[in-house]
């Protein structure tokens, strides 16, 4: 059997990228591609993974990211042509499901966000697999039939931390004296997305500015757009907030800070599943994960910057609040394996 994973955005590197060990084990052939978008290509390279780069960012208006996309799904199909055709693909990847459905391979992908839009994916018989907190209603009303739906116990998150020995990952020194202050990393929202919200940029501008000015933080910033940086020196701030200018192993990242604050998305799971203080200024609609967060109180969700004031930034503190499934890797390995 030949696996083929394709990678369409940073995020996914960590989410994806365990299920290569998890194919090989089983001496399967894997095959991986990936779009030269952002941080995506460090990350591979950091994590040691043999990839073939197949197109680039999109265009940012409507037309740009349809166009983009398809010419990608054509160039990935193109790139088997002198090979054999993969046995199935696993990927997140617009583009990628349309190049599976060009070769006749079947496609399988992770979602745990259940407002996000998945007409393509629903087009090209793509088998969504998906936390179990997500009713299965959802994306059965969305045109999905019952059996390209596979719910699992746990979140992405178990993905990602799969086959991690935490307790040997160092936190990332940012070489600053700590001087009490916490550090407190900040992600601000995705403007390229299709549910980005001006409310989510408006919120994280108040939010900045109100950590600016707390003696008790240091802002660790880790932008998703160069002009975010930009946007720092509007502030006046009580202490220099730091950037993180490179790829930092997500670990060790998260193992460096205090509290995350971010506009939803992964990095906010992947603190919550630390333990570590995790606060969410997503202003679109709101994900059944987030909300089962939000009850376990391992995410705070904030709608005003005013919010914060009854926010105790405190250093070192780690409170896992939900059980753990590790073995989620294999067991969705050993469904997509199955499929012929």
């Amino acid at each position: 059997m030949k696996a083929w994973i394709d990678i369409d955005n940073p995020p996914q590197v960590q989410y994806l990228a365990p299920f290569i060990k998890a194919f090989e084990q089983r001496g399967h052939e894997v095959v991986v591609t990936a779009r030269d978008y952002g941080i995506t290509t460090q990350l591979l390279a950091a994590g040691g993974i043999r990839h073939r780069l197949v197109g680039r960012e999109f265009s940012p208006s409507r037309l740009g990211k349809v166009g983009g996309t398809a010419a990608r799904a054509l160039q990935l199909a193109a790139s088997f042509a002198r090979t054999t055709n993969p046995s199935m693909l696993l990927s997140t990847s617009r583009s990628g499901v349309m190049a599976a459905w060009l070769l006749g391979v079947p496609s399988f992908m992770v979602l745990d966000y259940e407002h996000a839009e998945v007409r393509s994916f629903r087009a090209f018989g793509t088998t969504v697999m998906h936390p179990g907190v997500i009713d299965g209603a959802v994306f059965a009303a969305k045109g999905f039939a019952s059996e390209r739906l596979v719910p699992f116990n746990g979140l992405k998150e178990d993905i990602s931390f799969a086959g991690r020995d935490l307790g040997a990952v160092a936190a990332h020194d940012f070489g600053v004296p700590r001087d009490g202050e916490a550090l407190v990393l900040v992600r601000p929202p995705s403007e390229t997305t299709h549910y980005r919200r001006t409310e989510s940029l408006d919120l994280t501008r108040d939010v900045m500015a109100r950590l600016a000015a707390d003696p008790a933080v240091r802002v660790v910033f880790s932008p998703r757009h160069a002009h975010q940086v930009v946007e720092l020196r509007s502030h006046s701030w009580r202490n220099e907030p730091i950037v993180v200018e490179r790829p930092i192993e997500f670990v060790a990242l998260l193992k460096g800070v205090d509290s995350v604050v971010a506009a939803g998305g992964t990095m906010l799971r992947e603190a919550a599943y630390l333990g570590l203080p995790a606060i969410s200024l997503f202003r679109s609609e709101t994900g059944a994960v987030d909300r089962w967060l939000e009850d376990l109180g391992a995410v705070t969700m904030v709608s005003r910057a005013a919010e914060l004031d009854r926010v105790q930034w405190r250093r070192g503190t780690r409170e896992p609040r939900f059980a753990h499934h590790p073995e989620v890797v294999e067991e969705l390995t050993e469904r997509m394996v199955g499929v012929r």
